[in-house]
């Protein structure tokens, strides 16, 4: 018995409706969206906490404020359109401006796509007559597999389009980077300090700084660099200033404060209870006594805890109990002398072994040591 097959064919265009129907929606629901979000800020634009945040006494001073916008619906789109650039640039200052600017290229572009893709792309498109409604206007109506071969050659035109709008693109790239060039130029040899245009939020002293990094060894002084450079620069150079790398001297420090902090709370405790506590420092002694206990074995004297606990005790891997408050005293003392080791050693770096500046610098951290020694020589004889 031969079996009945029935075929139908399938028409792309019954659905044709849905790309129509998916536009329609797009377009409502974008139209909605901008009405309730510009009713919620044309209803809220005057709350100072959020959108008139520069109407302050430092912004008005300056003239860096824009006009206040009127109450009337969209007021504020009028506004400021009566502000130059030169005055935008001067009143939120070159990030914000160029933050901003992404904005203008964004609106070139779109413009620029828009406007070519209705004048020749999409009556390009509608020219294949396969399609209905709004996908006759897109590119699906020339990669139909039901389309024409004739038709088909017509794809080369948005691909030369594709590389025109790339290169549309690339062009106004280019033009914003040169003009954040000129803005950032402009913003750098501003010279006179009594400008108007001079940038307020940058002190003038800015404008006539640089930054030397990778100095040689015997130019690492604030003397023997401006020294260097008054020569280079007769009369020219105001102040040097030398940052110094100072890592090994703050690693010392941080673990001096530690101790510091470790060896105030053994007074205090001995203060509060006249008790001295004890801690736990490596010697590297052996306890014997101990290990002639551990030798024989986990059946031993002690029982099997005691076995665990003196296999795990710190008197068997070099540490001893010790007093807390010698031992903190002792540590502090030792550390204070690589501490300021360190600080002169630097200091020579900084001042250019010029002994009159490191023997003020010198008397001045001895000064402020000894009263600190005598107090910790004190509490550790008791």
């Amino acid at each position: 018995m031969a079996d009945n097959v029935n075929v139908t064919s399938v028409n792309l265009n019954d659905n044709s409706h849905l790309s129509t129907f998916g536009l329609v929606e797009t377009l409502l629901l974008s139209l909605v969206s901008f009405v309730v979000f510009m009713a919620i800020f044309e209803s809220n634009r005057f709350y100072k906490q959020i959108y008139l945040k520069r109407l302050q006494n430092k912004f008005r001073i300056n003239n860096r404020v824009p006009p206040y916008p009127p109450e009337f619906t969209f007021g504020w789109f009028f506004e400021i359109q009566k502000i130059t650039e030169g005055e935008f640039l001067k009143m939120v200052g070159l990030d914000a401006y160029m933050c901003l600017r992404f904005i203008v290229i964004c609106q070139k572009l779109s413009l620029f796509l828009t406007f070519w893709g209705l004048l020749v792309l999409a009556p390009l498109y509608a020219t294949a007559n396969y399609n209905e409604r709004w996908d006759r206007y897109s590119i699906s109506n020339l990669l139909s597999s039901d389309t024409p071969e004739a038709y088909k050659y017509r794809l080369w035109v948005p691909t030369i389009f594709g590389y025109m709008f790339a290169a549309y693109f690339c062009q106004l790239l280019y033009a914003e980077y040169n003009n954040f060039s000129v803005r950032r130029l402009q913003y750098l040899v501003q010279a006179n300090p009594q400008d108007e245009n001079l940038d307020p939020d940058t002190p003038p002293q800015k404008y006539f700084t640089v930054m030397i990094e990778r100095i040689p060894t015997h130019l690492r002084s604030a003397a023997a660099l401006h020294k260097f450079f008054d020569r280079l620069f007769p009369d020219d150079v105001y102040c040097v200033e030398i940052a110094l790398d100072i890592h090994e001297l703050d690693a010392i420090n941080r673990k001096r404060k530690r101790v510091r902090d470790k060896l105030e709370r053994a007074i205090a405790h001995y203060e509060a209870k006249n008790e001295r506590l004890e801690v736990y420092a490596r010697t590297n002694k052996v306890d014997e006594e101990l290990e002639a206990d551990l030798a024989k074995g986990i059946f031993g004297d002690d029982g099997i805890l005691e076995f665990i606990y003196k296999s795990n005790a710190p008197e068997r891997y070099g540490y001893e109990k010790i007093d807390a408050l010698n031992y903190y005293t002792n540590k502090l003392i030792m550390l204070n002398e690589e501490v300021k080791i360190l600080q002169n050693k630097y200091v020579q770096q900084a001042t250019n072994n010029d002994e009159d500046i490191q023997r003020k610098l010198r008397n001045r951290y001895d000064t402020r040591v000894a009263a600190m020694f005598e107090n910790i020589t004190y509490h550790s004889k008791l």
